[in-house]
């Protein structure tokens, strides 16, 4: 019901069949009647075939099968269009998705993820040692970097000029 109903929005009267573009027009067509009447022509064939075969018997379908195997074969396993698709899914993309895995689990987690982390764990523990509690420590390092960042900014320039 909701089909037919819906095909009456289309007609011009209901403002809808501006979006519609016969013709010339942007994503218009033309119509083929060549391919039309073959294409009606070979379903016509098609069902009067069947009746022909399974209905009245003039042919018996084993002796068609059996004049035409190879091609009752190719037909009847719809083009082998499953195994191949079944090789494509079994070998090529199993195999993607190992070869993915292996760079996944071997190049980005035990490498990337796991040195990042070792190396967080290196340098924490080379900062955890730079806390002492003395404050005679920390004052010594403020002033050495102090005078390491003077001796930088001002003596080293001036000898390169």
């Amino acid at each position: 019901m909701g089909s037919v109903t819906a095909g009456w929005v289309a007609l011009p009267h209901h403002g809808f069949s501006h979006f519609v573009v016969f013709g010339d027009g942007p994503g218009g067509h033309t119509f083929h009647w060549d391919v039309a009447i073959k294409g009606t022509c070979a379903g016509i064939i098609g069902v009067i075939g069947a009746w022909l075969i399974y209905h009245r018997r003039v042919w018996k379908a084993e002796d068609i099968k059996a004049k035409v195997g190879w091609l009752h074969t190719l037909l009847d396993n719809k083009y082998y269009f499953d195994e191949f698709y079944l090789f494509l899914v079994k070998r090529v993309q199993q195999g993607i998705a190992i070869l993915v895995n292996w760079f996944e689990q071997n190049v980005l987690i035990k490498g990337i993820v796991n040195g990042l982390a070792a190396l967080t764990r290196f340098i924490g523990d080379r900062l955890r040692r730079t806390q002492t509690g003395q404050l005679q420590t920390y004052v010594f390092l403020i002033v050495a970097g102090v005078t390491l960042i003077v001796y930088l900014s001002v003596v080293l320039p001036g000898k390169g000029g």
